[in-house]
């Protein structure tokens, strides 16, 4: 598989982007898995919540099946966006460097493959210039905008996550660390620092019925987080995968996991 150039947090090599400073709320949106419904709930929360810019924290492909949707709406927002592990997986296998195994397939369903011919050339060049890890500064505030962990795109920090790597998260010295992938919601601090997991748009594992996402106010003096959970129409997505993944079982319980005793 291709190898992605993650650099190292503070390196000079890494993207950086300085937002207005008439951005005051942030909507900070993740793992959407080509679950066009669940994201379309979200941003209808999110502008009713005076949210007025979007830090997407990657994975727009993967299980669910209309990411091509997902990127032409994210891609028309006022947004900042990086890089997922499925969509590198995505550009690897539509480059011909990475062939599926049978066991991937088993896992994550056919969505990816699906994509292929789904998503359109403009919305692979889209993908194809998120960096993956960007620095974003807003009113001498630093965010540090990742997937997975801020050193490797595929590791995951559950909110149970080795005080070791909390301490070395920390030590990175910014003002706000964002990191998905696990599709878990946490926020931590120490002092003015915040570490937020914004959770899951398309596929919550934590509570299902829900898309998972997280508001960051930015004031003169203060970062405020809060974490956020959107209703949507579960049984649309639900029959989809029936339709396309039928022995996919997982697909569809995830999303009801904590729903009606599930």
């Amino acid at each position: 598989m291709k190898n992605f150039c993650f650099p190292e947090p503070g390196s000079s090599l890494k993207p950086y982007v300085t937002l207005s400073k008439n951005v005051k709320r942030l909507a900070v949106v993740s793992d959407f898995h080509g679950n066009y419904t669940s994201l379309k709930a979200v941003i209808a929360a999110a502008e009713k919540l005076g949210c007025d810019h979007y830090l997407c924290g990657g994975d727009y492909l993967g299980y669910y099946y209309e990411a091509n949707e997902i990127i032409e709406l994210i891609s028309a927002l006022p947004h900042t966006a990086i890089l997922g592990n499925h969509d590198r997986d995505f550009l690897t296998l539509l480059d011909g460097e990475w062939q599926m195994t049978a066991e991937y397939k088993d896992k994550y369903g056919s969505s990816l493959e699906m994509a292929l011919t789904r998503v359109e050339k403009e919305n692979v060049r889209w993908l194809r210039s998120l960096p993956v890890m960007l620095e974003v500064s807003i009113r001498n505030r630093r965010i540090l905008l990742c997937h997975g962990s801020p050193w490797d795109i595929d590791e995951y920090l559950y909110p149970d996550m080795a005080e070791q790597n909390l301490r070395v998260v920390y030590d990175l010295n910014y003002d706000l660390v964002i990191m998905g992938h696990t599709h878990y919601q946490d926020v931590k601090e120490r002092g003015q620092q915040i570490i937020l997991n914004p959770g899951s748009v398309g596929q919550a594992r934590d509570r299902g019925g829900e898309a998972a996402w997280a508001m960051v106010t930015i004031e003169s003096n203060s970062v405020v987080t809060e974490l956020v959970r959107t209703n949507y129409e579960i049984d649309q997505v639900v029959s989809q995968v029936i339709a396309f993944d039928p022995g996919e079982k997982y697909l569809y319980q995830v999303l009801r996991r904590g729903v009606h005793g599930v």
